[in-house]
């Protein structure tokens, strides 16, 4: 990703994103820094959620996802 286009998405999860787990870890790896695995499956899940805009719901129920058995939100 250019570096322009990671300073705009950057100030989008900082500026719309919600507190939920993942928004840190997000920052964080799009600030530079290494993450681990268990903080990338956090991120992601935060970045494919929409930054959990829709706070109703934080289970995206996709059962077809290879990361969804290590989401952070999962339903039982």
């Amino acid at each position: 990703m250019p570096t322009n286009k990671k300073k705009e998405y950057l100030n989008d999860v900082i500026a719309i994103g919600k507190l939920f787990r993942g928004k840190s870890e997000l920052i964080k790896f799009l600030n530079g820094f290494r993450i681990t695995r268990n903080e990338a499956i956090k991120a992601k899940c935060y970045d494919c959620m929409g930054f959990y805009d829709n706070t109703q719901e934080k289970d995206c129920k996709n059962l077809t996802c290879p990361l969804y058995t290590y989401m952070p939100y999962k339903g039982k």
